[in-house]
């Protein structure tokens, strides 16, 4: 690994870390909604059978 490469990546790990402790803020966050596995399986004919 390209020391630039490996640089990077500590930074990123240690920003992480920071963020996990609440000490900083993500700078994205994602909101997944649950999936309605009946609706699928009804729209595309898939079932457990």
């Amino acid at each position: 690994m390209e020391q630039a490469d490996f640089t990077e990546l500590v930074e990123s790990i240690k920003e992480g870390a920071s963020i996990l402790r609440g000490e900083k803020e993500a700078s994205r966050t994602f909101q997944l909604e649950p999936l309605d596995i009946k609706e699928i399986e009804d729209g595309d004919d898939l079932t457990q059978d």
